[in-house]
């Protein structure tokens, strides 16, 4: 079943009016000003980003619509609406928010809709939040692309010997194991991506190679029939080795680090982040992406440093 379920049906005079309140030519902001000034000031703020997001909508200054309201002080609900001809549909659910955030983090906010594939990256959203989400900025509206906050931004700045491809798609398995775990228990997992022939005199297999013998086509991370396997094995201990090209060498593998070789030190954080943090930095050419067992929080590792966070 589709995830987005109709929930309301706009007629056409409606989309109509709409579209006649701005011209195209204008820019973005003087659009919302003008949508404001068309609404009145006494409609709530909460109501006037709403009908500014349905105009800008209508206007093609972007494909789908993301609401941010605030439940809690640890959570808030992130409704998707998705224009289909004349129509709109919706879907809702709860995300965690940042707990010290820092300017507005897109990607956190944004980052569950991507690992559920509500969202895409070739969305181009236009994001409402209000009240409590951010401090210091109770309401705003922002028109984003989603391949920038997530597959241009990161991921092409990031993969210097592994292709983006084999990032982004790295990446999405990581979100999904940080979303759904397994059996109701977060799972956390290791993956390291660059040159097998380098990474490889850093790993002990500690459990049988369930990738051996397989043809390479078949365990290639690029291939989405291939992620269940990937999620049922990061429950094992070990991390999972991926080659350049995207061939899963190996799961189940224990880093181990030379003797007089000094290790990254990373306060706070277990084993697996900081052997992960220690082969990035023996072997340069390396990334790790990690998931946390203890939230799902995924922090990718790069020279020995925390390069990127995903909540």
């Amino acid at each position: 079943m589709h995830p987005f379920q109709p929930v309301k049906q706009i007629p056409r005079h409606i989309w109509e009016g709409i579209t006649q309140t701005l011209s195209k030519p204008q820019r973005v902001s003087d659009k919302i000003k003008r949508v404001a000034e068309t609404l009145g000031t006494s409609k709530r703020v909460e109501d006037l980003l709403s009908e500014t997001a349905l105009s800008l909508l209508t206007q093609g200054e972007g494909n789908v619509i993301v609401t941010v309201e605030p439940l809690d002080e640890e959570h808030a609900q992130l409704t998707i609406f998705r224009r289909q001809d004349e129509s709109l549909s919706t879907t809702s659910f709860t995300i965690s928010l940042p707990r010290h955030p820092s300017g507005i983090p897109l990607q956190d906010i944004l980052a569950s809709a991507v690992a559920r594939r509500l969202l895409t990256k070739d969305d181009r959203v236009i994001l409402t939040m209000s009240g409590r989400i951010i401090h210091g900025v109770p309401s705003a509206l922002i028109i984003v692309n989603i391949k920038d906050v997530f597959f241009q931004l990161h991921v092409q700045q990031l993969a210097t010997h592994s292709p983006v491809e084999v990032v982004e798609n790295t990446l999405r398995v990581a979100r999904e194991i940080a979303l759904e775990g397994r059996e109701g228990k977060h799972v956390g997992a290791t993956f390291l991506l660059g040159p097998k022939e380098k990474i490889q005199p850093y790993l002990r297999q500690i459990i049988l190679n369930p990738f051996m013998h397989y043809p390479p086509e078949e365990r290639n991370i690029t291939r989405e029939d291939v992620w269940e396997t990937v999620k049922n094995f990061a429950q094992l201990d070990g991390a999972f080795l991926i080659d350049t090209d995207g061939t899963i060498i190996t799961a189940g593998a224990m880093i181990t680090l030379p003797p007089g070789f000094e290790p990254v030190v990373l306060p706070g954080f277990g084993t697996r982040h900081t052997s992960a943090a220690s082969l990035t930095k023996a072997v340069p050419e390396a990334l790790a992406i990690v998931v946390s067992s203890s939230g799902g929080t995924i922090r990718i590792f790069k020279e020995g440093r925390i390069v990127a966070r995903f909540s």
